[in-house]
């Protein structure tokens, strides 16, 4: 009952906005509580997906999680002996922190030049998601610039890239890769 009380309470948790990022989101993905018998179980596990955004941190986030549900306690919203712990769900691949790549970095300026040349304007794009971008930047600490074709209806079953897309994005990688020497001697 007190697990309900603090998922019908989330849409109170502080979300930060940003300039240039969407305005983080968290949304309950799992539910679970369970017992062996006829009676109300003990326990239950809420798992929250959390899309942060600069400055936070995993760990700032996680003590800002805390701190909601402990101001939901002295709220009244929730009985004051209920025991709350957040914890980070384990994975394969550690967490990332967010970040925003430098548009005025030189290899960032380097490659929005070519992107100029072959299409006439750059435009850049952000957003809250997970992919390999964030496990490069975590590891390697480097600017991140994601190029792709263009379509539509990401991970969707009917999700599609246009061909012709594919070949100037083609172009485009050719045209940084054979002058990314002289990029480097500059």
């Amino acid at each position: 009952e007190e697990a309900a009380k603090l998922i019908c309470n989330l849409e109170k948790l502080p979300l930060t906005s940003h300039n240039k990022l969407p305005k983080e989101s968290a949304f309950v993905s799992l539910v679970h509580g369970s017992t062996e018998s006829l009676s109300i179980p003990d326990s239950a596990r809420i798992e929250i997906d959390f899309h942060m955004v600069p400055p936070h941190s995993v760990e700032s986030t996680k003590e800002r999680i805390m701190k909601w549900a402990e101001g939901l306690k002295s709220g009244n919203k929730l009985k004051g002996d209920v025991e709350i712990d957040v914890q980070m769900k384990e994975r394969k691949t550690p967490y990332s922190n967010p970040y925003i790549t430098d548009e005025k970095d030189k290899f960032v300026s380097f490659v929005a030049d070519k992107i100029k040349r072959n299409f006439g304007k750059v435009v850049f794009n952000y957003g809250l998601s997970v992919g390999d971008e964030n496990v490069l930047r975590r590891k390697l600490n480097i600017p991140i610039v994601t190029i792709g074709p263009a379509g539509g209806n990401a991970h969707a079953a009917d999700e599609w890239v246009s061909l012709r897309s594919m070949e100037e994005v083609g172009q485009l990688f050719t045209s940084i890769i054979n002058d990314f020497n002289n990029f480097c001697k500059e």
